[in-house]
């Protein structure tokens, strides 16, 4: 099993509640005792696991891992606990790496309390970065994001626009103030928010991005992924889409093997998607075919109707663009 924790410990009883979690967690936790002068060190390795937790004083932790915080987009969990095992405390990414929920679940192990201090945790609502992913969605700019929080610790209420296709009960409370055109949303001042894939006017708007589209592309052989995802930027800047929105990359099987896909996939860290030409075909009737397409693959389009295939018969936003070698549609998918 993979290890994707440790506990870091410097006394006795440190070592002993060590122990108790490996207990809990079994192999997916690793431990390892600070030794005298190599503090640093060992957080410094520590911090390739995505959740730490650190049985001794926080303001060691603190200083410890002053120089390593990067942000919370992608610090580990840091969770510290005091040496009689009386506190578990919430200290690092506590919501977009964990550490809120770890620092509950090691209290419930030890028979410790808690210690959650994120504003959001202690006003009762759920934050924003918290929402995002649990949906699966980005957040385009954190260093906006951090203004938005603030606005929302202050009781502000913030100007907001949800695609029809996203669930927006969470933006019920009365932190936001929900347009119901784009148009009111542009026109509102200050900062604000726009749930959407679609790149809109205006400044000062923090986009949380639904992964939900899919692109269908169609290619001559032994294109480059340079190429492939220079060509899919292009559109998505001439359309005015968020590029990163894009969860799902379709063609037709004859392409399995294209080294220049599969980069593409993991740059855009999308999954791929193959369709023969007799399953193509059943979305023919909602697209326009090309008889050159039909003489080399048997079906007349591949791109929009692998999109609509892998959309489960979602919505075209971007209708086949072509350009050199290649073809592109990009779809919405269809949640129902």
């Amino acid at each position: 099993m993979h290890r994707d924790m440790i506990v870091l410990y410097i006394t006795r009883n440190g070592r002993d509640i060590a122990k108790s979690l490996k207990r809990f967690y079994g192999n997916r936790l690793a431990t390892k005792k600070v030794e005298k002068g190599n503090l640093n060190e060992v957080f410094s390795e520590a911090f390739k696991y995505k959740r730490i937790i650190a049985v001794m004083a926080v303001g060691i932790v603190v200083r410890a891992i002053s120089s390593l915080i990067k942000n919370k987009v992608e610090d580990p969990a840091i969770v510290v606990v005091d040496e009689r095992g009386k506190y578990a405390i919430s200290l690092l990414s506590g919501h977009m790496g964990g550490a809120n929920e770890l620092a509950i679940e090691v209290a419930e192990k030890l028979g410790a309390e808690p210690v959650i201090t994120t504003s959001s945790d202690v006003q009762g609502y759920k934050a924003l970065d918290l929402y995002a992913k649990e949906k699966g969605y980005l957040i385009n700019d954190m260093t906006l994001y951090r203004k938005v929080a603030k606005l929302m610790a202050d009781g502000r209420k913030i100007p907001l626009y949800v695609e029809k296709s996203e669930d927006d009960d969470y933006f019920a409370s009365g932190y936001f103030k929900k347009c119901e055109s784009l148009h009111e949303f542009i026109n509102e001042g200050g900062i604000k928010i726009a749930v959407t894939w679609r790149n809109l006017e205006g400044r000062n708007i923090l986009y949380i991005i639904p992964r939900k589209l899919v692109a269908g592309i169609g290619f001559h052989r032994g294109m480059s992924s340079d190429e492939l995802l220079s060509f899919v930027k292009m559109v998505c800047s001439q359309e005015g889409i968020y590029f990163s929105a894009i969860k799902k990359i379709s063609t037709i099987d004859k392409r399995k093997g294209e080294k220049g896909l599969y980069e593409l996939a993991k740059l855009l860290d999308a999954e791929l998607f193959f369709y023969k030409t007799e399953d193509l075909k059943r979305a023919l009737d909602r697209v326009e075919g090309s008889k050159n397409v039909e003489k080399y693959h048997g079906v007349g389009n591949v791109s929009e109707t692998s999109a609509l295939l892998c959309s489960n018969f979602g919505h075209i936003i971007v209708p086949k663009k072509k350009g050199g070698m290649i073809t592109l549609c990009i779809a919405l998918e269809n949640s129902l």
